[in-house]
Parts: structure tokens; C-alpha cells; sequence
């Protein structure tokens, strides 16, 4: 009589895998780029004997042509930046099977870019399959980071009605600081445009402030 076990299929045991398998730390440091990982090993290591117990194992396929670049790193060391497409199967012990495609991609300074891009492939596959959990104590969303604008506009204050009335009675009496209308200012042709401009700049206007204004510029420069 068969054993229960092997008579499952792929799709049964995947999940029952799921069940047993321990959280893997991300305890492993990239020292150039400062960021916490899982290694192939350590998930090989997790995953193994269970694979084993319950009569899955894993194949791989590379599916396409392999992509090399050489490239420098910033010490002037020649390396390889390595990608490749696989498919990862798993058989369970009835013949039945599950596969995905991966991505692999690996940069090494000697001769391991060809396999550190398979194993990448094949840790990516087995952590989202089997959704293996970290040991992480809070999810990684729970913070979040607000940044300083690249550059902070200067506050101005709003226009308010007599304000803004003021600021007309100065253009139009051309007196006003911000708003210069003496023949020196006016010579140079800067116009209307400059107004509105200086205007803008010395109060936080409406549209419709910003008409009056311009109503109130054109009726002091306009011909008698």
C-alpha cells in the first residue's frame, strides 16, 4: 500500500512546507551598499531537509542566452555584471510540478558572477514560494520618511483686503517701495509684466488681486 505522503501533490505539500519552515533573518551585511539580506545558503539550509521529507525536489533550467558587461569598480577593479532568465521547477513525489521564472543578476570581481546569478534566481524563486518570513520585528512600512524639499519657497503673507487696497493707492500714486514707478523705472521699459511681478512678490495675490493691480497700473499710465 503507498504511503499517504507520496500519493500528495506539489500543490499540497507546498503549503504543509510552508507550515514547518523556521523565519530566516536577514543577518547577512552587503558592506558597499549597507543594506541586510538572506543568503542563498541559509535558505538551502532551512528548506532541505523539509524538501526532503516530504519527497520535493527542485530543478533548474536556464531559459535563454547568458548577458556579461564588463565593468570598474570605484577602486579601478575589473569585474563582471552577469543576467540570466531561469525556470525553477518543483516535482512532488506523485509527479506533479510548479515552476516560475526568475530573474538572475550578479556582479563579481572574479570568476563566481555565472553562479552568484543562478543562486540569486534560485533564492528569489524558494523565498516567494514558499513565502519564508523573517525574524524582522515590525514590518518595514511601518516608518515612514519625510523629506526636505530641495529647496524651500519663503513664506509671504496673505493679502488681505486693505492690503491690497493699499498696495493699489501706491500704484497708482507710484509710491510704493516694492513697486517702483519713477521715470527711471519706467525708461527701461519693463512694463506691466514687472509690476504684476513685484507685486507678486510682496504679497501671496489672488487672481483677482492681481487684476486689480494691473487695472490700477494701466489707469495711472494711462494718457490723459
Amino acid at each position: 500500500m503507498p504511503d499517504k505522503k507520496e500519493s500528495m501533490s506539489i500543490f499540497q505539500l507546498i503549503p504543509k512546507i510552508m507550515g514547518e519552515i523556521n523565519p530566516i533573518a536577514k543577518d547577512k551585511k552587503n558592506q558597499q551598499q549597507s543594506y541586510s539580506y538572506r543568503g542563498v545558503d541559509q535558505v538551502m539550509n532551512e528548506l532541505s531537509p523539509l524538501l526532503a521529507t516530504h519527497g520535493v525536489f527542485p530543478i533548474m533550467k536556464a531559459l535563454g542566452p547568458l548577458t556579461q558587461t564588463e565593468v570598474v569598480s570605484k577602486n579601478g577593479g575589473k569585474g563582471w555584471h552577469t543576467t540570466r532568465t531561469y525556470e525553477i521547477f518543483l516535482y512532488g513525489p506523485d509527479g506533479s510540478s510548479v515552476s516560475g521564472v526568475m530573474d538572475g543578476e550578479a556582479v563579481d570581481y572574479g570568476d563566481k558572477s555565472v553562479g552568484k546569478c543562478s543562486s540569486y534566481a534560485y533564492r528569489d524563486f524558494l523565498l516567494k514560494t514558499f513565502v519564508i518570513p523573517t525574524a524582522e520585528p515590525k514590518d518595514t512600512d511601518a516608518d515612514s520618511h519625510e523629506l526636505k524639499p530641495e529647496k524651500e519657497e519663503p513664506k509671504r503673507p496673505k493679502a488681505t483686503k486693505i492690503a491690497i487696497q493699499k498696495m493699489v493707492d501706491r500704484v497708482m500714486l507710484g509710491e510704493d517701495d516694492n513697486i517702483e514707478l519713477d521715470d527711471d523705472f519706467r525708461a527701461v521699459n519693463e512694463g506691466e509684466n514687472s509690476i504684476l511681478e513685484k507685486a507678486e512678490a510682496a504679497l501671496d495675490l489672488s487672481a483677482a488681486q492681481v487684476v486689480l493691480i494691473q487695472d490700477a497700473y494701466r489707469k495711472h499710465n494711462s494718457p490723459e
